[in-house]
């Protein structure tokens, strides 16, 4: 049966999901350890990890909850050292920022459960998709399929998405 100008044309639907690439051999996976500190560097990391591990540290007078400490990695400080070029109250001021953040839109909670934003997943507008050249899966973006108007639960939606990549 031809099909009409008012009707799409069908679409071929994927039943398996995609095999994983193989791995050339001269590309190398991620890797999330930061084993070459220089001295500087540990030295600011210590003092950065002291400082938000003090019991009289509080964010907005308000110390922090478990969740948020256990978001403070050793990796997670180093990033942001290494992000601030090494400059620590910038690297400070960027995670008190993100600590923030994360509280404003109240990560690690009840509100981050998929039921509390399932209506952002039924256009699929965030899809995960296909592989990088790294063998990671790739999460895709089509903001044309945007259904709701509210940012609070669209960025929840996303970091569960990203989460969702990185635990394939």
């Amino acid at each position: 049966m031809a099909s009409t100008p008012s009707e799409p044309p069908a679409t071929k639907v994927a039943k398996e999901p995609f095999a994983p690439p193989s791995l050339a051999e001269d590309a190398k996976p991620p890797t999330t350890t930061f084993a070459h500190l220089t001295a500087d560097e540990q030295a600011k990391h210590e003092r950065i990890r002291e400082w938000l591990s003090a019991d009289e540290y509080k964010l907005d007078d308000k110390p922090l909850d478990e969740a948020e400490r256990f978001w403070l990695s050793e990796e997670c400080i180093q990033r942001y050292v290494r992000a601030s070029k090494g400059v620590e109250q910038t690297a400070k001021t960027r995670l008190e920022a993100t600590l923030r953040w994360r509280r404003e839109y109240v990560f690690g909670t009840e509100l981050m459960n998929p039921e509390s934003f399932s209506v952002e997943g039924e256009t699929g507008k965030q899809i995960i998709f296909g592989y990088d050249h790294a063998r990671r899966p790739a999460l895709y973006l089509l903001p044309s399929r945007q259904n709701t108007d509210g940012p609070p639960q669209q960025i929840r939606y996303s970091v569960s998405c990203s989460r969702a990549r990185s635990d394939s």
